[in-house]
């Protein structure tokens, strides 16, 4: 038997994530199909990707994101409980949902932030995701 504060925690990550993709159908939009080309493109759709040759740190998970990409975004837009720390944070970076839900935020939030993708927008075909 989990002890009742995971299960709540638990909780508490499912219904942050279900908050940021309120009104996303399983269909996917014009971001959407945007940001599967790019999980194509930067890990071959495998949410266990890990690029040890990255410069500076090591790149993982579908979008590959870097650990403080991570960690500083999904605080940012409160993906995970205020009271988790960077390790718990980073327990979800192989979740594929929860990058994806992230780039989402991310360039809807600030377009420019796709240049955190440049090598696959810009050298590989993905091109610009859509405004």
């Amino acid at each position: 038997m989990l002890p009742l504060i995971l299960i709540l925690g638990q909780l508490s990550t499912t219904l942050v994530l279900l908050q940021n993709t309120v009104g996303q159908s399983d269909a996917p939009d014009a971001m959407g199909v945007w940001i599967n080309n790019l999980a194509e493109c930067e890990s071959g759709n495998n949410p266990n990707a890990i690029n040890p040759h990255d410069p500076i740190t090591a790149s993982m998970g579908l979008l590959q994101f870097k650990k403080s990409t991570f960690i500083n975004f999904s605080r940012k837009y409160h993906f995970f409980p205020e009271t988790f720390t960077d390790n718990q944070i980073l327990e979800h970076i192989y979740d594929g949902h929860v990058q994806r839900t992230l780039a989402r935020n991310m360039i809807v939030d600030r377009y420019e932030n796709y240049l955190a993708w440049t090598n696959c927008v810009t050298k590989h075909g993905v091109g610009l995701p859509p405004k």
